[in-house]
């Protein structure tokens, strides 16, 4: 579960609503989990090439990145590199992990507290499964295009090298079951 788009002062004023919905999230859900926790992102404006969907979009990709402690710095200059040639050349995707999908606009989110980090996240747009079909070109052969071969194979050899591992979510948006508008 979880929500995008909030301010720090939002969380404030929860609790009302918490207690509001304590009693049907324990009959229903509680008795299922092991665990429950609460993991904060920023939205990471300086690295994101897309602002946060209106509306919500169908589904989201959502790419977890395990960033090494003293590689964080050189993660995020990598990124930068990355949106700067996706930028120029106007590509049509801007999903790292899944370079070789279409559609979707992506964002970068970096935890704050809450789990084991530093983690960054690309939560990408997908409005139909048809967002993920491949593209022509890689991300690699953007790079290549961009920086030149061995400038563009630095450029993806250094960002692999700052992460331990990466997993994926995919996450539907369900207005049902939500309390957002």
């Amino acid at each position: 579960m979880g929500t995008f788009g909030h301010r720090w002062e939002d969380f404030d004023g929860r609790e009302q609503f918490n207690e509001s919905v304590t009693g049907d999230f324990n009959k229903n859900v509680g008795a299922t989990l092991n665990s429950f926790s609460n993991t904060f992102y920023v939205l990471r404006t300086d690295l994101s090439l897309s602002p946060e969907p209106n509306p919500q979009p169908k589904y989201l990709q959502v790419n977890i990145f395990a960033v090494r402690p003293e590689g964080a710095r050189e993660f995020s200059q990598s990124i930068r590199k990355m949106n700067a040639a996706l930028t120029k050349t106007n590509f049509t995707s801007e999903s790292f992990l899944s370079p070789n999908s279409a559609g979707g606009h992506s964002r970068w989110y970096f935890m704050t507290n809450g789990g084991e980090g530093p983690q960054y996240v690309l939560v990408t747009d997908r409005n139909s499964y048809q967002d993920f079909r491949p593209v022509e070109i890689s991300l690699d052969e953007v790079m290549e295009k961009v920086y030149g071969k061995e400038e563009g194979d630095a450029v993806m050899s250094n960002v692999r090298k700052t992460f331990t591992h990466v997993s994926s979510e995919l996450l539907r948006y369900r207005p049902d079951l939500s309390y957002n508008p």
